[in-house]
């Protein structure tokens, strides 16, 4: 009820000069009730829009395929970079996110991330063998990147081609990574 409308329903009754510090406390009362009802009014609308604007980014997220597939692809080259690095022992092996990562690769949306996975990761592995070979310094360890890199780019059509379970060539993909990465310590 606003000030206006109680105003209104309040009987008129004419001030007295005995006692103005309790017409002081009522008019105090009015006013911090109608701040805090404002508060919780403008409040309630805040959230509503901050409701509404989530709602709105995702719609137009889901409408822009080419936004999506552009975040999907950030996504996956982290993930690719994050990896080789846990391959290399720089981060410490979170299974539980390789194993999320691996229950993935089921369907034909999983086909497709695991083929973009693969490709991410063959095209990390090369850069990596690349750099290798330009420091000249560990020959095996050139070796042991390169192979992980022939078998990077192979795997994804064999294991189309001969119905291979996908996660079971992820694993191995790892395995082959985390070799590598320990040659070249």
């Amino acid at each position: 009820m606003s000030t206006f409308e109680r105003a209104a329903e309040a009987p008129l009754v004419a001030p007295t000069a005995s006692n103005p510090a309790s017409r002081v406390g009522e008019v105090l009362g009015v006013v911090a009730s109608d701040v805090l009802g404002g508060l919780r009014h403008a409040s309630h609308h805040v959230l509503a829009a901050v409701g509404l604007v989530a709602v709105v980014v995702v719609g137009f997220l889901a409408g822009r395929p080419d936004l999506r597939h552009g975040l999907e692809d950030h996504a996956l080259s982290w993930l690719s970079a994050r990896a080789i690095q846990r391959a290399e022992g720089g981060v410490d092996a979170a299974p539980d996110i390789l194993l999320a990562m691996a229950d993935t690769f089921r369907g034909a949306e999983g086909a497709a991330r695991f083929e973009l996975l693969m490709d991410r990761l063959a095209d990390q592995v090369r850069i990596f063998a690349t750099q290798v070979a330009a420091d000249g310094n560990n020959s095996m360890s050139l070796d042991r990147w390169a192979a992980a890199w022939e078998r990077l780019s192979s795997w994804p059509a064999e294991a189309e081609a001969v119905n291979l379970d996908r996660a079971d060539v992820f694993w191995s993909v790892i395995s082959d990574l985390r070799a590598a990465a320990k040659t070249a310590m």
